[in-house]
Formats: C-alpha cells, structure tokens, sequence
C-alpha cells in the first residue's frame, strides 16, 4: 500500500490520549517504517508521510482541544515523539517544527492569529515551521526588530529554518532594541513587499541526515512586520529559561533514536543467531529502558509540580499517563512508576538520588550514539551503504546529539563521554 493510499479516506475519532498513541504508532509501523530510507532523501515522500499525519490529525498535539488540537500531556507528547523518532528521524525533526509553532501560537494573546492557523493545523491544512534559534546566540543580535508605525522593521539572517517547500509560513524570533525577544509569523517563501522589505531564502542545504526536510536560511531587508503578526514579546533572555526548563524534551528524539537502534540488532539477531549479539542487545535495552523510565519520572514530577502551582497545590483527581504512585518526601520521584512504550512495560525509577534533567538528557544522547554504532556493528560493511537502515540511524543519532543544543548541554553530552552513565 502506497502512503498516499493509506492517507485517503482516513477518518480516526481520537477519544483519548491512548488511543492517539495506538493511532499513531499503527500508522508509523505499518506505513513510515517500510519507506524511512525514501522519507529521509525523498521531500515529495516526507511530504506525503507529514500528509499521514494530518490525516489522522496528530499534528496539533499541544494545542487546546476548543482549538481543534489534542491537548496531551507532556508525558504523552514525549511518548509521541519517540514512535516518531523510531520509525523516522525525518519526519520526526519536520514535524516537531510545527508542532513547536502551534505551541506557540496557542500561548499568544493575537486571537486573529490563533482564528487563522490553529483550527487546521492538525490536519495538516496549515503548516507552520519555526525559525528563532539565533536567539540563543549571545553578542550582536543576527536578526533584529526595530519599531515603526505599525509594527516592527525586522532585518538580519536566520541561519536555520527546516521545510522549505513543505510549510508555507514559519514564527520567527527577532531581537528589539531593548534586548527583549519578538515573535511573530513570516512568509516562507521569497517575498518583496511594495514597502520595500523583502524576505529571500538560500538553497536547501546538503545535510548528511534527513536531507529531505530542505533546512535553509533565511535573510530579512526591512521586513515588515504588522502588529497583526505578532505573536508576543517576552524579556531578554527567555529563551534561554526556556531551554533550561524544557531541557528534558530533546532527549525523547534521542532515546527514539536508540531504539530504532536496537530494532537493527534485533533484526540482524534473528538472521544470524550470534549469542553476544543478543547478550548486547540485553544489556543496552535494560539501560534504554532505565533512562526512559528516569525520564518520563522527572518529566511527570515537573508536570506534576507545574499542576500544583496552577492549581493552588490541589491537583485533585487530573491523573494523566505515565505517573503512578504517591509525591512522596523526595517529590515523589523514587515512588514514581512510569508506563514505557515498549509492550506497556511499567518500570519504577530504580535510582539512588534524583538525578538532574541536564543529566537524563546527556545519557539518552550517549544511549542514541551507542545503540546506532550497535546497528553499524552488527550491520558490518552493509552499514556503509547510503541507504542501509543502520546508516540512517547512526546520522540521525548525529542530528539529535546537537538538536536544541545549549552550552550546558554539550558540556553534560562531553561529561558523559568521559565518565561512567548515571547510577
């Protein structure tokens, strides 16, 4: 069956937040894992299997339900994220971009904007990338935006924006005179307006992983941005808390990642039936089960302290999936049990001390560079060819050690490379 095939007629009622990730890892397995190799170079492939998604509207996940969006929880957004990640890097890395922008979108007060994009962009109907990364950049601001009647004036270059040809608008981050940061909604397309402003694109890069997803830069002349495009403006230096409270998130892209890693040894195992193949493939999936279940630990025990804060310290009876047990005297983290992915295991954390979010992230990017060399290894010279599952695997484990990577990130990723894991 063709992707486009499966994608037509689909009509999924997506009663709950279980059932959305059956819907989802169906789809994955069944129709994306066959052709991963073809989603990662092919964008008129990618496009379609971004379609499938639409289709059976997962992708509008953090939006709020009165929005047409799915409104998960974070526990069950991270469950997402790896059957993406698992199945395909590519379209992982092109779909979080929009679902990123419809975050943003729901968080801003421009209800016209919200009118506009929110409603179809879980079907599909409206995609939007996301284009703010240079904002982490310290020194002199590569995009700025200065104030006009109107609006703003916004000039400088974003050195990466994915899915060109595939989004047709993209949330841009600018910085004002005042330090403090601007979103708003641009264009992605080359466009001059009769002001004189004017917005270009470069080619699609040569990427050694997820070619397809055509990442390109973008350069701004006195672009102008209307207050009607404007999603909010947050102080200097958000993004930055922003990055150190979400910290945690990239690293569901890394342990899918890994997993897809060990799908290869399971695979090659079962063709060549070598004991030290599956003595590895043991030890390396207890220790991905281990991190995931630290993981989705302290994503529920920050989800669940965000909850008491919003709630005046009374969560009353807002369960979601994946938290077990009691807070406890340590926040509840040792008593928390977690529901992992792989044959609805429930694994309790089984640490000595809770261990920082920095770390978790670090040892699910370590786990995703092992697991792949595993699949390399076991793979032997098959694994040098282009478009050799382990190949692509082992590249995309390369986009994910870097992917939403702070200084304090690298610095935790090297730490875990010179000293033992957690524990």
């Amino acid at each position: 069956m063709s992707l486009t095939a499966a994608n037509q007629g689909v009509a999924q009622d997506i009663a709950n937040q279980s059932n959305l990730l059956e819907v989802a890892d169906a789809y994955l397995r069944q129709i994306v894992a066959p052709r991963a190799s073809e989603i990662d170079q092919d964008t008129q492939a990618l496009r379609t299997a971004l379609q499938g998604l639409g289709s059976r509207n997962l992708l509008a996940l953090k939006v709020p339900q009165r929005w047409g969006g799915a409104e998960v929880t974070p526990v069950t957004f991270s469950h997402f994220q790896q059957h993406v990640c698992r199945y395909s890097g590519a379209l992982a890395f092109l779909q979080t971009q929009h679902q990123s922008a419809g975050g943003f979108l729901a968080k801003s007060d421009n209800e016209a904007l919200k009118q506009r994009y929110l409603p179809p962009m879980g079907r599909g109907e409206a995609l939007v990338g996301v284009g703010f990364s240079q904002l982490r950049r310290t020194g002199n601001p590569p995009v700025k935006a200065t104030p006009v009647d109107g609006g703003y004036q916004i000039t400088g270059n974003v050195p990466w924006v994915t899915g060109f040809g595939l989004f047709e608008d993209f949330v841009i981050g600018a910085t004002l005179p005042d330090g403090r940061e601007l979103y708003g909604i641009v264009p992605f397309t080359s466009t001059e307006q009769a002001v004189g402003g004017a917005i270009a694109f470069s080619e699609p890069m040569v990427l050694a992983a997820m070619n397809s997803t055509n990442t390109v830069s973008a350069s701004l002349t006195d672009w102008f941005l209307p207050h009607e495009s404007v999603l909010f403006i947050r102080k200097a230096g958000a993004i930055h808390e922003t990055d150190r409270k979400n910290v945690l998130n990239h690293g569901f892209f890394a342990l899918g990642c890994a997993k897809a890693g060990l799908d290869i040894v399971t695979a090659v195992y079962r063709r060549k039936k070598l004991g030290f193949i599956q003595a590895a493939f043991d030890h390396l999936h207890a220790e991905v089960l281990d991190c995931e279940a630290a993981m989705i630990a302290a994503l529920s025990t920050n989800y669940a302290d965000t909850e008491d804060q919003e709630n005046g310290g009374d969560r009353g009876d807002r369960g979601y999936r994946g938290y077990r047990g009691d807070r406890g005297d340590e926040g509840g983290f040792r008593n928390i049990r977690v529901t992992t992915n792989d044959n609805s295991e429930t694994r309790p954390y089984m640490g000595k001390k809770r261990p920082q979010s920095l770390q978790l992230r670090a040892w699910a990017i370590n786990l995703a560079g092992r697991c792949t060399n595993a699949a390399v290894t076991v793979s032997s010279g098959a694994a040098n060819i282009q478009s050799h599952a382990a190949q692509r695997v082992y590249r995309e484990a390369v986009v994910f050690t870097v992917s939403g990577q702070t200084t304090a990130v690298m610095e935790a990723t090297l730490a875990q490379l010179v000293y033992s894991p957690l524990n």
